[in-house]
């Protein structure tokens, strides 16, 4: 701990006129080095946060925790073997899912899809696909064989020029159930509504009624060929999944594939967290050039100083508050650039998603196309755990720094420099 006269003569130090024009100039490159770093690093990580958060709020709010599939298709007697799954402790939701590929026609276009059969009560429960659905969501479908909706990602809908209302041509394959092939069959479907996530998800998803899913697959009225799960922890759907899947295999007489999140969207969530590791590392690069100033501009003040210190000492003045003093003069330049840093960052994270759209306007650019992306903005979200972890490390490396060249400085004897030798 810092005494008290140790921090006034290094703030002393730092105040004084008689310094060279170059021991300014490193010491001002030294404060603006480490407030560039802390800055740059809260933008970074509020950007990362805020990806994650749109990650588990869109995308995982449409794709579920966990599927589980028969390893001879299909389900059969899907009711019993949910009520076997809300057994689980683990399992807060479930939902029995026919799933085909169809090709979707409208005025000569066509467009391929994967069609998700879903019942719209258990499917809202596993999934938030009616947060992103205009009108009533999932509610739009309907088991009525004259009143048949289907909701369509908004890529797919702009491919085939459609809006809520219009009627399109679902074009599905016919199989006999001796597996003979015949001609394809086309039923209408009226345009219930859109789904917009974005991403490679609205240019391939449509959903539809199960019965009308059960329907074109030809599966019996209790079947499905798809169970959805919703679990308690996301992170460890793989392993709770699992659980449920034993006990339903037990009952279904046939082995279960398990798949979670992870295997379809698991690489989006390892990229942000692989940005965010890359992104300390540059933190500690950044910080730790910058305190490099933090040595030399302490090295010059100290070489300026010599005869001052040697007063300092012959008035009785110890080791360590010689020493206290040249670390706190270090530490005032530290404790500068990480608080300018903290405030810039933390200003710019809350602004971010503005700040970035007014420079695409400007600009003319599109930084995130919606086709490509799951989102078409910046999403910034500032934690506090975050501002102290960098403003933590920041001012520990230019302690570190400081705590250097402060050593040499009992080594100057007061009998020489006040002697003029």
């Amino acid at each position: 701990m810092f005494l008290p006269l140790s921090c006034l003569i290094g703030w002393r130090f730092s105040r004084t006129r008689r310094r060279s024009a170059m021991a300014k100039f490193i010491s001002l490159s030294s404060c603006l080095g480490i407030a560039l770093g802390v800055a740059v690093l809260i933008i970074g990580l509020s950007a990362m946060n805020g990806f994650e958060s749109e990650l588990k709020h869109r995308v995982l709010g449409v794709i579920p925790n966990a599927e589980l599939s028969a390893a001879i298709p299909p389900l059969n007697d899907v009711s019993a073997l949910t009520k076997i799954a809300l057994a689980d402790e683990n399992v807060k939701a479930v939902a029995p899912v026919v799933v085909l590929n169809a090709i979707l026609s409208h005025e000569s276009v066509f467009k391929g899809v994967s069609i998700r059969g879903v019942e719209p009560k258990s499917a809202s429960s596993v999934t938030a696909a009616d947060e992103f659905i205009e009108g009533d969501g999932l509610g739009e479908l309907s088991a009525d064989s004259k009143a048949r909706n289907i909701i369509l990602g908004s890529q797919i809908a702009e491919k085939l020029q459609v809006k809520v209302g219009d009627n399109i041509e679902l074009i599905s394959a016919n199989v006999e159930p001796n597996g003979a092939m015949k001609a394809p069959v086309g039923r209408m479907f009226r345009v219930g509504g859109i789904l917009k996530i974005g991403g490679q998800i609205d240019n391939l998803l449509a959903f539809i009624h199960i019965d009308a899913a059960r329907e074109i697959a030809g599966l019996a009225p209790d079947s499905a060929n798809l169970i959805e799960l919703k679990v308690n922890d996301l992170f460890l759907a793989q392993a709770q999944a699992y659980e449920a899947a034993r006990a339903i295999a037990a009952k279904a007489g046939t082995a279960l594939y398990v798949r979670s999140w992870v295997s379809t969207m698991g690489h989006l969530y390892r990229d942000i967290q692989m940005i965010r590791s890359i992104l300390y590392l540059a933190l500690v690069l950044i910080v730790t050039v910058a305190c490099f100033n933090i040595i030399s501009n302490l090295i010059m003040i100290t070489n300026e100083k010599r005869s001052e210190v040697a007063i300092l000492q012959s008035m009785g003045a110890g080791r360590l508050t010689i020493f206290n003093s040249f670390v706190s003069l270090g530490i005032i330049s530290g404790t500068l650039g990480v608080g300018a840093g903290v405030v810039v960052g933390v200003l710019a994270s809350t602004y971010l998603t503005q700040i970035v759209g007014a420079l695409q306007l400007v600009l003319g650019f599109e930084l995130l196309n919606s086709h490509n992306y799951f989102i078409n903005y910046v999403p910034s979200v500032v934690q506090v755990k975050d501002v102290v972890l960098v403003a933590a490390v920041a001012l520990g490396i230019s302690l570190i720094a400081s705590s250097l060249p402060s050593l040499f400085v009992n080594r100057i004897s007061p009998a020489q420099e006040l002697s003029g030798k």
